[in-house]
């Protein structure tokens, strides 16, 4: 059986399953998707009996799948999602996100109360801090083009 595998770009999985393919004695051939004429023109000159398309980003021409076999996979959102919740659990996220709202605003660090009570009273801050105004530095920047630092 010739098998073609239709990919965006050649990673682990397509690998692996290149290389089973090719131990059960499969003749098989890896074609990065790229255009739809040179998808057209690998079909006619590989002449697979199956085309196998994992995780393609772009859709199959119509002159290929309705003259060849095209099992297109992708494990869809919900695998995505399981896999994702499986990883680090959106409980995390959120007992992380409290942990440093909760350090925000009774830590030991007033900046955010100093800046939101300059917001909500309408202060303007003095000056453009530092590290933003680059070119106050030395001699206003004219050495070594601007917005540089000597």
């Amino acid at each position: 059986m010739r098998i073609l595998l239709l990919c965006q770009s050649f990673n682990l999985l397509l690998h692996r399953l290149h290389v089973e393919l090719r131990e059960e004695g499969r003749v098989v051939s890896v074609e990065l998707d790229i255009h739809d004429d040179l998808t057209r023109e690998m079909v006619d000159l590989f002449a697979p009996d199956v085309i196998v398309a994992p995780f393609l980003k772009r859709a199959i021409p119509e002159a290929v799948w309705s003259n060849v076999l095209c099992l297109a996979v992708h494990p869809g959102i919900e695998a995505r999602l399981a896999a994702d919740e499986e990883k680090k659990p959106l409980s995390a996220y959120r007992t992380e996100e409290l942990a440093h709202m909760r350090r925000n605003f009774y830590g030991f660090d007033p900046s955010y109360h100093v800046a939101r009570f300059d917001f909500i009273h309408k202060i303007a801050k003095s000056r453009t801090p530092a590290t933003l105004a680059v070119h106050r530095a030395g001699d206003g920047g004219r050495q070594g083009g601007a917005g540089c630092r000597p």
